[in-house]
Order: structure tokens, then C-alpha cells, then sequence
């Protein structure tokens, strides 16, 4: 009787380690798939020709024109591509290519294109 009770306990036992150990779970949090590694290149980048701010935190999250951009996409070669929809102009988009942590090549566009110089400013 007390063989079984202990092979029975043994059993639990065992299985409770097996259920906790196969929990795939992320216990200390994913990070944002949708930034693809944009994250590296937080701060307060400035496109010189435009004179406007893009703002990327250390989390990957960008902000534009007061505008919480969450469509990230990885391109290649250190260019991302933005996009969001803009109350007045409509649909618009983003491309950022780094050449560095403190320059680039930024580009901005709906039906027309902007295209110029980035620089990390912050």
C-alpha cells in the first residue's frame, strides 16, 4: 500500500515538472515584431530637408507629425519602411535607410515624394 502511494506521488510529482517545463511561454516579454530592429536607432532623427522630427524609442514604436506609427517593416540594408494614415493627406509612408547611428536617408510621401538627409539630433 505505501509502494503505491509513493509511486503514485512520484508520478505527480514528475508530471507537474514535465507541465511547467514544456510552457512556452515568454515569461520576460516578446519584443515588438512589427519593428524588425528599428529600436537600435532610438532618439530624435531630424529630416533636414523638410525640417521636420521622426522620433524612434528604444522600444522600436516611431512617432511622426504627432502620429504613433505601428506598420514597421524591414526592407533590408538598414531601411525600414513606415506606414500610416494621416487625417488630411490620407494614406502616407516612411523610409528611413541608416548609413549610421547619426545619418541617413529619409524619404516621405503620399501622392508626392520628399526625399532627403536624417540626422540624429538626440
Amino acid at each position: 500500500m505505501i509502494k503505491k502511494i509513493i509511486t503514485i506521488t512520484s508520478i505527480l510529482y514528475l508530471s507537474s515538472l514535465f507541465a511547467v517545463s514544456c510552457n512556452n511561454t515568454d515569461k520576460t516579454g516578446s519584443s515588438n515584431s512589427n519593428n524588425n530592429g528599428i529600436e537600435k536607432y532610438a532618439g530624435t532623427w531630424e529630416l533636414v530637408e523638410i525640417s521636420d522630427t521622426v522620433t524612434i524609442d528604444d522600444k522600436g514604436n516611431v512617432v511622426f507629425d504627432s502620429n504613433k506609427m505601428n506598420n514597421i517593416k524591414y526592407e533590408g540594408t538598414e531601411t525600414y519602411l513606415i506606414e500610416f494614415i494621416d487625417t488630411i493627406s490620407g494614406d502616407i509612408f516612411l523610409r528611413l535607410n541608416f548609413s549610421s547611428q547619426t545619418f541617413g536617408i529619409g524619404e516621405i510621401g503620399g501622392e508626392e515624394l520628399d526625399k532627403g538627409t536624417i540626422k540624429k539630433i538626440k
